[in-house]
């Protein structure tokens, strides 16, 4: 593919995830739409978000293009890979154009890329408040794969398009609880109201 069809194919795939923003109600089709899109835009086998449980990285949701399905529940353990894990805590986009050999990623060889083929991978950072939660992995299946700077570019928007959406889906669920807190102070209020009045009718008959 030349330079500029490639241009083209990145510039359309941000306009499909810019759009995403307009989805208000649906923020979790949302994150699943956008990490479809930009696996496709990247031409890898795998995308998906990853986010720090204590020493665990899990996989809150991935795409297989290979499938066509959604999955979860993937796990990178801090003990077994402690140089990818310190990539990560120093907040950098991990690029891995051989990750089998890559001194970053190889620790993952044995557990995790060898059993799923994966040759190459781009792991950016997913923050919430300023803070590294997790990371938007893409990854390619096969040998090695040299990755440009426009792929590198674009995996980082996602990531920071990505980070957007799950903080406007915590704001979201945040003021969801708020509201049921206050329709059930409302309901607490109108109970004791009735109760002090009850009281009040009884008094008055004694």
């Amino acid at each position: 593919m030349g330079t500029r069809d490639k241009r083209v194919e990145f510039e359309t795939a941000r306009l499909a995830l810019s759009r995403l923003h307009l989805d208000r109600d649906q923020r979790d089709l949302a994150i699943r739409h956008a990490i479809r899109v930009s696996a496709g835009a990247l031409h890898c086998d795998r995308a998906g978000v990853w986010l720090f449980r204590g020493d665990t990285l899990v996989a809150e949701v991935l795409w297989d293009v290979r499938t066509g399905q959604y999955g979860a529940g993937d796990t990178v353990f801090r003990s077994r890979s402690p140089r990818y894990w310190d990539a990560l805590s120093q907040r950098r986009v991990v690029v891995a154009d051989d990750a089998l050999n890559n001194p970053v990623t190889q620790e993952l060889r044995a557990s995790y890329l060898e059993p799923l083929g994966i040759g190459a991978m781009i792991d950016a950072p997913l923050y919430r408040d300023g803070e590294l939660v997790g990371v938007v992995c893409h990854e390619a299946v096969g040998g090695p794969r040299t990755w440009q700077q426009r792929d590198i570019d674009f995996a980082t928007n996602v990531s920071d398009l990505i980070s957007a959406l799950r903080a406007q889906r915590e704001v979201a669920e945040l003021e969801q609880a708020l509201r049921l807190r206050v329709s059930r102070q409302r309901e607490l209020d109108k109970l004791e109201a009735l109760t002090r009045l009850s009281r009040s009718i009884a008094h008055d008959f004694n």
